[in-house]
């Protein structure tokens, strides 16, 4: 292969990383929206009802996991933290754990 038609490859697959990377970051932007809606959430809620918004972190958590340690896609210290702190939600304990500091007002689980 010449080294024009090397580089048209390589511009083209910037352009289509470039895109993609875009979409990645809107993607990551409306997690975050959700956690911090589903969060608020967990204030006013107990039984069941907290148990389905855990369900539904715990998906959020664990798409942002792929996105910062598969990819190695920055996601900024707030989500990091959800990232960390959330990697255990499937364990109850960990779930009461969350929803008593998040009744006591807790906004976000944000790392010590």
């Amino acid at each position: 292969m010449n080294s024009e038609t090397v580089g048209e490859i390589l511009r083209e697959n910037l352009r289509t990383y470039d895109a993609s990377l875009a979409t990645i970051r809107q993607c990551v932007s409306l997690f975050e929206t959700q956690a911090e809606e589903l969060i608020g959430e967990l204030r006013n809620v107990d039984g069941d009802a907290a148990q389905e918004i855990f369900a539904r972190l715990q998906v959020i958590q664990s798409a942002l996991a792929e996105v910062s340690f598969k990819y190695n896609i920055p996601l900024g210290e707030k989500l990091n933290a959800l990232v960390r702190e959330f990697d255990r939600l499937d364990e109850p304990y960990i779930r009461e754990y969350w929803h008593r500091k998040f009744a006591e007002g807790l906004e976000w689980p944000l790392s010590s």
